[in-house]
């Protein structure tokens, strides 16, 4: 027996923004950002084995904002640098290809893709948990000897959805003219933001790693391929969370968690994850513009 239909005039304004949305991204139309210019480049980049220091400063060059925020970080506390680093090869020279494309495409990011005025709070919350999420992505990738890069990456995009759904919820309401409670758009957000997100690493044409872990980081064990990489990226979402609200997700609760047993993570690495809070908390901030 087919489940009865809700007539459209029964449903609740809320509802029907909820209803085109949902329609949206199940027939593939919802308008999605193009990925932006700087980090398609650098992932590009990232990508060639022969890419060196001077292909990387070239690029970060041509835009200066993105140059000067670059030796900005670069010479935070995050990267300790005992000298100024005043150039953008001597940054490359000094913390490496790697380090400065993670700067780069995360900087790039964040000027195009979370910027939502009215909810600026909530945005900057997503954003530093994404930060938080690749760098413990990273850390966790080191540790266990899998893709650190790319676990940096899984992290970085994870939750990329995120902010897509906000700007479509916005524009939705805008249409019809309707007011949304903070509280119904961060439900509309958790709910809908994976779906969006494999959107997403279709359109960008990310790797399918990274794909991989946008679609099943919180259900890894339906992942087929990359589950590694997306048990990472679990982990590394629990570890942003605590970092970020550890009220919210206190320490027991993290070392209780399934995924680090199937991560095999011994309580010696565990300790040092955690003893390393501080540091992936310096490198946050000194990434939040």
């Amino acid at each position: 027996m087919e489940p009865a239909v809700t007539p459209e005039e029964d449903l609740s304004p809320l509802d029907l923004l909820r209803a085109e949305l949902e329609q949206q991204i199940k027939d593939g139309t919802l308008q999605l950002p193009l990925l932006p210019n700087v980090a398609q480049e650098v992932l590009q980049l990232c990508s060639d084995d022969d890419t060196d220091a001077s292909d990387l400063s070239d690029l970060i060059h041509r835009d200066q904002a993105l140059a000067s925020h670059v030796l900005r970080i670069a010479n935070s506390p995050a990267y300790m640098a005992r000298t100024e680093i005043t150039s953008l090869r001597q940054a490359v020279a000094r913390l490496g290809t790697a380090a400065i494309s993670e700067i780069a495409l995360a900087i790039s990011l964040r000027g195009e893709i979370f910027d939502v005025p009215g909810y600026q709070k909530d945005i900057t919350y997503i954003w530093r948990h994404s930060l938080g999420s690749a760098l413990w992505g990273k850390t966790i990738g080191r540790e266990l000897d899998k893709e650190a890069e790319t676990a940096f990456l899984c992290g970085l995009l994870h939750h990329i959805g995120k902010p897509i759904v906000l700007h479509s919820m916005i524009k939705l309401s805008r249409a019809k003219e309707m007011e949304i409670k903070v509280a119904d758009m961060r439900a509309m957000i958790d709910f809908h933001h994976t779906g969006v997100g494999i959107l997403v690493a279709d359109a960008w044409r990310l790797p399918l790693p990274v794909a991989a872990a946008i679609a099943h980081y919180y259900s890894y064990e339906d992942c087929e391929e990359y589950a590694d990489l997306a048990m990472v990226t679990h982990c590394a979402d629990l570890l942003a969370t605590h970092l970020l609200d550890p009220g919210v997700m206190p320490e027991e609760r993290v070392r209780a968690s399934p995924v680090i047993t199937d991560l095999h993570i011994s309580d010696d690495q565990l300790d040092e994850l955690f003893a390393r809070r501080e540091e992936i908390n310096e490198w946050v901030e000194s990434m939040v513009i």
